[in-house]
């Protein structure tokens, strides 16, 4: 399976060399999604070791994308919901139906979290500021975590319902971050 997985992500990524921007979501279009969704859920069930394959082929070409974050990040969070939400939005994940990402920052420290949330008589509420979030893949929605009441708690929310990002830059590597505010 890893070999496979390697494989296929080399060839992709030679394929992809010398374009400054990948076309369309070949994350999700080739399937990495499904790689570490358990198998009860539509997914592979796929390990980190897994995982690791597709980045090492990527890698051997130096693309840049967001593959730990939309194939390991998201769908870890969402196994840390109650289980008749994650089951649902990972089956989603798995087929591809909807495009999860983590909005957070990789410079945020866990003592001083980006966001925080309080929940009102009709909902939640959610404030902050999230520099530096990998947009380089179309969303649908995003898994947004925060500090409440001293507890960390972990939102789903649609991407239309964010707005837009309040900047939008090439990043380093050549991935294109946003900044936003909630």
């Amino acid at each position: 399976f890893p070999g496979m997985l390697l494989d296929a992500a080399e060839r992709y990524a030679q394929d992809q060399a010398g374009v400054p921007t990948p076309v369309g979501d070949p994350v999700r279009e080739l399937g990495w999604t499904a790689t570490m969704v358990p198998e009860e859920s539509g997914g592979v069930g796929g390990t980190l070791a897994d995982l690791a394959s597709v980045v090492e082929g990527v890698a051997s070409q130096g693309l840049q994308l967001p593959v730990i974050d939309t194939c390991a990040v998201a769908p870890l969070m969402l196994q840390a919901c109650a289980p008749e939400l994650a089951t649902r939005w990972l089956e989603a994940v798995a087929d591809g139906s909807v495009q999860i990402a983590p909005l957070c920052s990789l410079s945020d420290l866990p003592d001083e979290p980006a966001v925080h949330s309080r929940h009102l008589d009709i909902g939640h509420e959610l404030t902050g500021r999230v520099v530096g979030v990998d947009v380089s893949l179309p969303a649908t929605h995003y898994l947004v975590p925060s500090l409440e009441d001293g507890q960390c708690r972990i939102f789903l929310v649609d991407v239309e319902r964010l707005g837009a990002p309040v900047a939008t830059y090439r990043t380093m590597e050549g991935g294109r971050g946003a900044d936003f505010v909630l």
